[in-house]
């Protein structure tokens, strides 16, 4: 299980690597071809989220295989760091989705006030657009790691406690 839960936050920074690749490129390509407003709009926030993106799931991917090797030799060698480490780890992740599921949320709906109360300007109804698409990319992704953080606390509850 514990491979599991790793390989699955290594696999979903990597989509994350990507995503924020792409959403960089995509925002950079508008800033230089400036088609029209909505398009400049729409590369704001694709750079500002595309670059965090790229950043954090290169910094995600750096420390699972350390993290999920530090877990497989505790769990061999000492089984005490799994209820004290590990598992407080795993709670605070529980704890903070809320927080940002709210956040990324709110983002929604601003997408939503900015891409209707402001349809008669351009640059932001494509500001609105981009923040819909970016937000809904983090809601989805926090329900997956919420999903498997769930399955992955409550296996170590079980086996650990």
């Amino acid at each position: 299980m514990i491979q599991k839960f790793y390989n699955a936050q290594k696999a979903q920074s990597l989509l994350f690597l990507v995503l924020g690749i792409f959403a960089t490129i995509l925002s950079i390509y508008f800033f230089i071809a400036s088609m029209n407003a909505i398009s400049l709009g729409f590369a704001i926030p694709f750079f500002v989220f595309g670059s965090s993106q790229t950043i954090l799931g290169v910094k995600t991917f750096m420390k699972t295989n350390s993290e999920r090797e530090f877990v497989m030799l505790t769990a061999k060698e000492n089984v005490q760091q799994i209820i004290t480490i590990e598992i407080p780890k795993i709670k605070k992740i529980l704890t903070n989705y809320n927080r940002k599921n709210y956040v990324f949320l709110g983002l929604n709906a601003l997408s939503i006030v900015l891409f209707t109360v402001f349809a008669n300007t351009p640059m932001v109804k494509g500001i609105g657009l981009a923040l819909f698409v970016q937000s809904l990319i983090h809601i989805s992704s926090l329900y997956f790691e919420n999903n498997r953080s769930q399955i992955y606390f409550k296996w170590l509850n079980d086996y650990y406690n």
